[in-house]
């Protein structure tokens, strides 16, 4: 059975305290006389977030968490999270355009990726694939001008289909607000009741890279 995910989106807003961190998958290795070797495994960064919640009221933590829990089936599922140090293909927070990043081509004839591109738009770079853009934010251009018409994109994968097929050497572009593909890293283990309707929790999110 594929993994279930929900469209539906947990804002770590909620959290106060919120921590996000960032991390790349490197083979490392040091010979004999102390050379460093080092190798990029995947160029895209993986996302983890610690959320932790202090004497919230019972009704809140039932609708907003554990219920999200349920729903996905503990580990097993997905959700979005909006990341709030970066949520834009422009500059990581700002309003989004429709050059901000260069697309992808895909395994898919006729299909292109939004990416994050962290420095040159080229295989070798480090990148984060955009899968779930926000619905109603995405901009595309074609050789630097805005197309209104032409295109769609789906929501829940971040890929563009052309109306027209782009020629050879079109240069293709896009922009929007993201959220993170995310899932709960552990079980709730540690559900704390401190005082008469009101709870504190700790959650681990992990981000989903193919979700």
């Amino acid at each position: 059975m594929g993994i279930l995910f929900l469209e539906d989106r947990m804002s770590v807003e909620i959290a106060y305290g919120s921590k996000f961190s960032e991390r790349y998958s490197v083979s490392k290795h040091t010979d004999v006389g102390q050379n460093d070797y080092r190798r990029l495994i995947d160029p895209r960064p993986r996302a983890s977030c610690n959320l932790i919640f202090q004497n919230r009221s019972h009704k809140f933590s039932l609708e907003k968490i554990i219920d999200l829990f349920h729903r996905v089936g503990g580990t097993f599922g997905g959700f979005r999270v909006k990341n709030y140090t970066n949520y834009s293909t422009n500059n990581y927070q700002g309003v989004p355009t429709a050059t901000d990043q260069r697309l992808r081509v895909t395994s898919t004839p006729g299909e292109w990726q939004i990416v994050q591109w962290y420095g040159e738009p080229v295989e070798t770079s480090p990148r984060r694939l955009i899968k779930k853009p926000v619905p109603g934010s995405v901009r595309v251009a074609k050789n630097g001008v805005e197309l209104t018409t032409g295109w769609a994109v789906d929501n829940t994968t971040g890929r563009i289909t052309f109306t027209t097929a782009p020629a050879p050497g079109d240069v293709l572009t896009a922009g929007c607000y993201f959220d993170y593909p995310m899932s709960f890293q552990d079980d709730l283990d540690d559900i704390d009741l401190t005082d008469v309707d009101m709870i504190s929790m700790q959650i681990t999110l992990m981000e989903i890279l193919n979700p």
